[in-house]
């Protein structure tokens, strides 16, 4: 007869293996969101730059209808919206007096982010498959930025030079102004087009990566996420810094205080470190100011650029200027892209909300606030009802928060990647909670037990 083992059996996995398993529309996505930051690399035709996430957007446009009907989900609130906010494009140049060729240089790339919003909401909305899509796009984008943050580190800090050329592009004095001032000020921004935009797309992958760690205790996710904080603030940009500091503050802040968030020692040693090294770098620089210019060196410590800060002000009272002078029809659809140019040193206000007032009206405006403050209502809404089964969400509304300040602090509204981080967030936070715990335990450590041997066999 035989003797039965004494050793605990494996347990089968709660949710079946093919839950997780991504369709190839997914697989096609998740290829053209890793890809959006790699758009400098493109080939031109009919006066567009192809890159390989454009290209992948046409074949998600094409299985896009199998997709849906797969999945049997109708249109909803986000569709909507963006298909508002894309009309919302050509009106405003008909009723302002817009120049045409800011429209044309601006139009197709923010065109691409209201897709990706609606794509994104759409496909990250009660599927179990959610938090496995975003984590691949993080993975991704991990490896893009730290190749290029490393490239310019080594130029800045190894090299000791500022003439940093594309990599595989090979040319390094076509820089236009604001690009010669970042690599003067030793900032990081490639690949993106400048250092605020590759802040604020690293802060909020840094701070989705950190609220996995601090669900699951993934060490790997935790220093995924602070390398991202890492080049978040090496990129000096001060709206990305300050929209983290608040999602922070009501990350642990509330979190901590109706018991959602607990912190270890780990992780609060982790964070010690990478501002230790950040500090010294800066201090560093700040030392070597003969070499690089006492006027660029005003960014290296805790200071304020009164030149910038002037600007950035007058900028912002010239469009209130310009709201007053309005017609009622500009009032309501805009004065159209490239109204700023009139005053001369600049193109925008640096705060979305009110450029977007100025040359998109009261219409415009209020799509693409309501695009962004979407994800904070809908979280908070859920959040507090149940704070305890909804931990998630809670993460959730943090980032949203965090993006909702990145567009108050700077002119985002191009930047693929944080339409890519809408969609996510609006998806997650309509997602249902059933379906949000399925997807959440494919992130969990799955504890394995040392398989003793057989005992032998009895006759």
């Amino acid at each position: 007869m035989y003797i039965e083992s004494s050793r605990p059996m494996p347990l089968p996995p709660p949710f079946p293996q093919k839950t997780y398993k991504l369709s190839y529309f997914e697989r096609v996505f998740v290829l053209m969101c890793i890809s959006a930051p790699l758009q400098l690399y493109n080939i031109r035709f009919a006066g567009l730059g192809w890159s390989i996430d454009r290209i992948c957007l046409l074949l998600i446009l094409l299985m896009l209808p199998a997709y849906m009907r797969k999945r049997s989900m109708r249109i909803g609130l986000p569709q909507l919206l963006g298909l508002l906010g894309c009309l919302s494009l050509p009106m405003c140049m008909i009723t302002g007096n817009g120049a045409d060729a800011y429209f044309l240089d601006i139009a197709p790339s923010m065109v691409q982010g209201i897709i990706l919003f609606g794509i994104g909401s759409y496909v990250f909305k009660d599927n179990p498959k959610t938090l496995k899509i975003a984590l691949f796009i993080a993975i991704g984008w991990f490896v893009i930025f730290c190749t290029f943050s490393t490239y310019m580190l080594y130029f800045y800090y190894v090299k000791g030079t500022v003439h940093v050329p594309y990599p595989f592009l090979g040319y390094s004095t076509d820089y236009d102004i604001q690009k010669m001032s970042m690599v003067y000020s030793r900032r990081l921004f490639m690949p993106l087009a400048s250092a605020p935009h590759l802040g604020a797309a690293t802060g909020f992958t840094g701070m989705f990566l950190l609220c996995i760690y601090l669900q699951t205790k993934r060490l790997q996710a935790m220093f995924i996420g602070l390398a991202f904080l890492f080049i978040c603030l090496l990129t000096l940009s001060r709206g990305p810094m300050l929209s983290l500091v608040l999602g922070f503050a009501v990350l642990f802040g509330v979190g901590i205080s109706m018991n959602v968030v607990r912190l270890d020692r780990r992780f609060i040693v982790a964070m010690l470190i990478c501002l230790t090294v950040i500090l010294g770098l800066r201090l560093y620089q700040y030392f070597q100011i003969e070499k690089i210019g006492k006027a660029t060196a005003s960014r290296l410590i805790i200071d304020v650029e009164e030149i910038s800060q002037s600007r950035h002000l007058q900028l912002k009272l010239y469009a209130f200027t310009l709201l007053k002078r309005s017609s009622l029809s500009q009032l309501l659809f805009g004065r159209g892209f490239g109204a700023f140019a009139k005053v001369g040193i600049g193109a925008y206000s640096f705060t979305d909300y009110l450029t977007l007032l100025v040359e998109t009206g009261l219409y415009g405006a209020t799509i693409f606030t309501l695009i962004w403050i979407l994800p904070i209502l809908k979280a908070w809404q859920r959040f507090i009802r149940h704070p305890k089964r909804n931990v998630w969400i809670f993460y959730v509304l943090c980032m949203a928060i965090y993006l909702f300040c990145c567009h108050l602090f700077y002119e985002l509204k191009t930047v693929r990647e944080l339409w890519i981080a809408a969609g996510i967030l609006y998806g997650l936070a309509v997602t249902r909670s059933d379906i949000l715990i399925i997807a959440a335990d494919w992130l969990m450590p799955v504890v394995t037990q040392r398989t003793m041997p057989l005992p032998p066999m009895q006759h």
